[in-house]
């Protein structure tokens, strides 16, 4: 796994004195472990080498041969079943670079959905004078270019692209659009980037660039049929099985760390994780995100603030676990914002869980453990089971009386009364038949945006049809499968990964983005997913006994890094100051309502212990996204 970029000029130009070496000083501040480069004639290839893996330490990146030149950001998951392709014995060591450049010369573009793993790659065939871009399914790693009069320019790092003497030109669309989502999402769409003429490549994308241009093309995008076995006992084995090797295919570190929670997906990957490392004689290096000790939690019982009890207990279910608790002691968010902001290059919206993963990964590289399994995206696959849209699969097929028997089961699961099962039974019918009308709301809530502005970019129509795709209560079981392959979701993940492996020489990987997985859960009944009363059933019934019972039996939901605003109330003084400056001296903003984000500050400063954590995020990244456009 690495870092890659590169210049190369369509027209047999030269490339420029000293573009070497400000393309690799973009990657000075990074965890890089190795540098290589090659320059020749129209052709211009770097690669940081980071050693996430034992072969890796042996990678030669980038290759020139046989006018063929090509380099590659990856790491692959069925190794063995490639070089079994290519008839090669593993005598020597091979990485998985060479694994990839010799498929893709012998199969072109034809071998993509044969490879598992995370990759970006660059190929340019010199005699054919094209140059092919590649991204993995998943988009796990994020890769930027440009285009410009024959001269095609990538880099897995933004700042590597900016020309000599240039001032990058704010892309303001972006900047805009990141506002008006007044919510943790950061994307309206996953081609363009913060700078104009700068852009990134999408999911399951290949590009092919000559001189006439650039032509795009989406290699996998999964249309599946329903997938029918006989028994659930089937079903069952097929999940084990994927799941299992989903995990085992990742397992390649000398040392291996993950974030686990208390929660179903981070137990579901550690319980397959730990007994196959305890074969090797290995330890799994778990890593949870506790409250600093004087927290009281505020959150209602619905959430659990600190999982270090579960997390522990799993640990000594499974044996081979040691724990390490990440608590933020004395630290706050806004502190350590520009180091932050400095390695993603982009404002983020998350400063809850940003801090903590990355001191995590942090602690983890201390170890020497280079992979960090998590497994957020679990949310919508292995762990998914929402009963409203079960409800509506239901409703959509008129399967009437199995929709009455599924609620008895709920009444009877959750101890509800003959009324509250009629009241529940009315409400999701109603949400059922009114999903089709358009829901009258406030789309962009407080978003700090001028007016002029709204109506420039269309703001609220475009917000809308975005977030209409997206509510659960418009979806039934099909339409929320493509959510599994939402390229919206899986860029901006692979765009923060990505920087989180540069910024502290750890791997983030999550078997639940494997494309197998993906495409099985894209394929089930929606019974495998809610069932006689039972949500989030693959987890809940399929790996009983596997999981333990207290993550099994769990019906809270965990929230990590809880205690956010007691580091923000303990600095409010200094934050506030320091929030106010930037809203003050940006008063006349193009397009940034900095008056109404001063109303909401002092608003806040009048009664800081009762502040809503999301009001303050929205304050901390107007802010942040101030500071980053002050900065060029």
């Amino acid at each position: 796994m690495s870092a890659i970029w590169g210049v190369i000029s369509l027209r047999h130009e030269e490339i420029m004195d000293g573009t070497k070496s400000r393309m690799q000083s973009a990657y000075d501040k990074y965890k890089i472990d190795r540098v290589e480069s090659i320059e020749k004639d129209n052709v211009l290839m770097g690669c940081g080498i980071q050693y996430f893996t034992k072969e890796s330490r042996y990678e030669k990146l980038p290759v020139a041969e046989d006018n063929v030149f090509y380099t590659a950001d990856v790491v692959l998951d069925n190794r063995e079943e490639l070089l079994e392709d290519l008839n090669i014995q593993q005598e020597a060591v091979i990485t998985d670079g060479q694994i990839l450049y010799y498929t893709y010369k012998k199969y072109g573009k034809k071998c993509l959905n044969k490879l598992r793993g995370a990759y970006a790659f660059v190929y340019y065939d010199k005699q054919e004078n094209a140059i092919y871009v590649v991204s993995d399914t998943a988009g796990t790693r994020c890769l930027y270019y440009r285009y410009v009069d024959g001269m095609f320019s990538f880099s897995t790092v933004m700042e590597a692209l900016w020309q000599p003497n240039e001032k990058p030109k704010m892309n303001e669309r972006w900047l805009v659009d990141f506002l008006a989502l007044d919510n943790l999402v950061g994307l309206t769409e996953c081609k363009e980037t913060m700078y104009e003429g700068i852009y990134k490549l999408e999911p399951a994308q290949i590009l092919k660039i000559t001189i006439s241009g650039i032509e795009k093309e989406n290699y996998w995008n999964p249309v599946l049929k329903e997938l029918k076995l006989k028994t659930d006992e089937e079903y069952k084995e097929k999940f084990i099985e994927l799941l299992g090797d989903s995990v085992r295919c990742l397992l390649r570190a000398d040392k291996t760390a993950m974030f686990l929670s208390g929660g179903l997906d981070s137990s579901s990957i550690a319980c397959f994780a730990a007994p196959e490392l305890k074969k090797r004689g290995k330890k799994l290096y778990a890593f949870t995100s506790v409250p600093e000790q004087d927290y009281v939690s505020d959150a209602s019982s619905y959430y659990v603030t600190n999982e270090s009890t579960a997390a522990k207990k799993t640990g000594e279910f499974l044996g081979n676990v040691e724990n390490y608790w990440i608590e933020l002691k004395g630290e706050d968010p806004w502190s350590v914002r520009e180091k932050i902001r400095e390695g993603f290059e982009i404002p983020y919206k998350s400063p809850r869980n940003m801090q903590w993963i990355i001191k995590g990964m942090e602690e983890a590289a201390a170890l020497g453990a280079r992979i960090m399994l998590e497994g957020s995206y679990g949310n919508v696959n292995i762990s998914f089971g929402n009963p409203q849209i079960y409800f509506n699969t239901l409703l959509s097929q008129k399967r009437f009386i199995s929709y009455f028997g599924e609620m008895g089961y709920y009444a009877k699961n959750y101890g509800w009364s003959r009324k509250e099962k009629i009241k529940m039974l009315l409400k999701t019918a109603k949400i059922y038949y009114s999903r089709n009308k358009k829901e009258q709301k406030d789309v962009l809530g407080k978003a700090f945006i001028k007016k002029d502005i709204i109506e420039k970019y269309d703001l609220e129509t475009r917000i809308s049809e975005l977030y209409e795709t997206r509510t659960e209560n418009k979806m039934d079981v099909k339409s929320n499968s493509k959510l599994m392959i939402d390229k919206l979701q899986l860029s901006y993940k692979g765009e923060i990964n990505t920087k989180e492996s540069l910024m502290t020489g750890v791997l983030s990987r999550d078997p639940c983005r494997d494309k197998r997985l993906i495409e099985f859960c894209m394929s089930l009944p929606v019974e495998q997913y809610c069932y006689r009363g039972v949500s989030r059933r693959l987890v809940r019934e399929y790996l009983e006994g596997i999981v333990p019972e207290h993550v099994i039996k769990g019906e809270r939901y965990g929230c990590q890094s809880a205690d956010m605003l007691c580091g923000v109330r303990k600095k409010w003084n200094k934050i506030y100051s320091e929030m106010k400056d930037i809203f003050v001296r940006n008063q006349k903003h193009d397009f940034v309502e900095c008056n109404d984000a001063l109303k909401e500050l002092e608003r806040l400063n009048q009664n800081i212990l009762a502040c809503d954590s999301f009001d303050f995020i929205r304050l901390f990244y107007t802010s942040m996204l101030l500071e980053t456009m002050e900065g060029q």
